[in-house]
């Protein structure tokens, strides 16, 4: 896998964005991209190195504390939204 795993994130969020989306670090050799997970859900991730996940290297699952910090921000970003 060529995924940097410390960097998938929570700020992709499928209701409002889009895959292969900017999602943090613009315009750095940090930024990262709406992708897949393994498990369908959609996360912001880059590759190790920089750039987009390769075709097939798909980040690990959110962890427990990440899916309860994304269902977070989502409620966050909705509210601002009102």
């Amino acid at each position: 896998m060529n995924i940097e795993e410390s960097e998938v994130g929570v700020d992709c969020f499928e209701e409002h964005d889009a895959l292969g989306q900017v999602c943090a670090h613009d315009a750095t050799e940090d930024e990262a991209y709406c992708t897949l997970d393994a498990e369908g859900s959609m996360v912001c991730a880059r590759a190790v190195g920089g750039g987009r996940c390769a075709e097939g290297d798909t980040p690990p699952p959110l962890s427990a504390a990440k899916k309860e910090a994304k269902l977070i921000a989502l409620d966050e970003h909705n509210k601002e939204e009102m």
